[in-house]
């Protein structure tokens, strides 16, 4: 039996994703956009089209649902999302990727980056990042709960992470858009508010500081389980 690099296709859900207006969540997936949508500027001043960002917060604070944007966005673009594991394989498989696909956009996920540099060989990471083997159209896209752990030679190079977002809970309005999501369900909100006896003021002015998995235990322990 023959063995060497391979991509393994992972089936990934992007539909019905809530992206809200004015965070640093919505910022990144913008930006992200522009990004694809200027290489020909970056060909034009022979620059590499690569980017780099870091996305850092508390757990449950929305970074998933951010790179699920992020995803959707560069799939509709005839673009793959390639998670990042070990720098070796990575490159290798880049290359051959290349060699077949050189034209598509790419998302390289690096969740946990911390763990990442704790586990491999730093150098290995930042060759890649730096951009060693010319790769083109690519987006490096990190995370992490614990940017303190992050050194200088990541945090301060903008050449390997361009821009860092924090993502934090979610806002007034956000809470709020998530609420109307999820009571709603497609439905008339304002009748299934009324039917679950819910007020909805109050649950947005209450949860401050809630994550987004904070607000769906919410819903659910008090309109399923009754839970007071």
């Amino acid at each position: 039996q023959s063995c060497g690099t391979y991509f393994q296709k992972i089936q990934v859900k992007t539909e019905g994703l809530l992206r809200f207006p004015q965070t640093n969540s919505d910022r990144v997936v913008k930006e992200i956009q522009t990004f694809w949508e200027r290489d020909q500027l970056f060909a034009e001043y022979k620059l590499t089209h690569k980017r780099g960002i870091i996305l850092w917060g508390p757990p449950g604070s929305g970074k998933s649902s951010t790179i699920q944007l992020i995803m959707k966005d560069v799939i509709e673009r005839a673009g793959v999302v390639i998670k990042f594991g070990h720098p070796a394989l990575f490159t290798e498989g880049m290359r051959i990727f290349r060699e077949i696909e050189p034209r598509t956009p790419a998302v390289i996920l690096m969740e946990d980056i911390d763990s990442t540099l704790e586990i491999h060989n730093e150098s290995e990471v930042l060759n890649i990042l730096d951009g060693v083997d010319q790769i083109e159209r690519i987006c490096f896209l990190a995370t992490t709960n614990y940017p303190e752990k992050l050194g200088a030679r990541i945090l301060n190079r903008p050449s390997r992470f361009d821009k860092r977002f924090k993502i934090g809970h979610p806002n007034a309005e956000s809470r709020r858009l998530y609420f109307e999501h999820i009571i709603g369900n497609g439905g008339n909100i304002a009748q299934k508010v009324r039917e679950l006896n819910i007020d909805l003021d109050c649950w947005v002015k209450d949860t401050e500081g809630f994550s987004i998995a904070h607000l769906k235990e919410l819903f659910v322990a008090v309109s399923f389980l009754c839970d007071d």
